[in-house]
């Protein structure tokens, strides 16, 4: 999946976040409880409790923003640039591009699909078998073409748009699914942080 490719675990270490912090809230809390801890005691640790997995679940949320957002940066205005993580990636299309014109060039049909063209299993040797397997997913998923070039000639399916640059597409997808993991995980902490100091200002705790 794009998400995984370019984020890694970042967007499941902060789903996982969130019930980890509720874990540890609902064990102390009754622990707090059985110990017969007084009052003192029992304010301090709840507020600490619930300020630093409010802080943890914020700083977790924000770090799954902000990588979204440079991974999106690096693919729809940086992409391939020197250095950049997008360079790998338009190296190996840049490969499968010249391989693909040689056959077309050969076999006289541009309707020729790379993965038809013969010598096409040996470009899938490591280790550039993860960065084809990759291509031909983005491509046919999301039914673009290229990779950071724009208007290049589909290599995969024939179903792609020639005007649907895949790195722009995956960089959409990426600031998206940031957004719809990162934001609710924010979210969550500062409400954790609120009813902390909430809970931490009731006489009755």
């Amino acid at each position: 999946p794009p998400v995984i490719f370019w984020l890694a675990q970042k967007p499941q270490e902060s789903n996982l976040l969130v019930p980890a912090v509720l874990i540890v809230i609902a064990v102390v809390l009754p622990g707090l409880k059985y110990f017969q801890a007084s009052q003192r005691v029992v304010r301090v640790t709840v507020f600490l409790l619930f300020f630093t997995g409010g802080v943890a679940l914020v700083a977790g949320g924000l770090h799954v923003l902000l990588a979204a957002r440079g991974v999106s940066a690096d693919l729809i205005y940086h992409c391939g640039t020197p250095g950049a993580p997008s360079e790998r990636v338009e190296l190996e299309w840049r490969r499968l591009d010249e391989f693909h014109r040689a056959c077309i060039a050969e076999s006289g049909s541009r309707s020729t699909k790379v993965q038809n063209c013969p010598g096409y299993v040996a470009m899938l040797a490591v280790p550039h078998d993860d960065y084809v397997s990759y291509l031909q997913s983005v491509e046919t998923d999301f039914s673009c073409s290229g990779f950071c070039r724009f208007w290049a000639q589909p290599l995969f399916s024939a179903d792609s748009e020639a005007g649907h640059r895949c790195a722009s597409a995956i960089g959409e997808e990426v600031v998206n699914t940031g957004y719809f993991i990162g934001l609710p995980t924010v979210v969550s902490g500062a409400v954790l942080v609120g009813l902390g100091a909430a809970l931490a200002g009731y006489d009755h705790l």
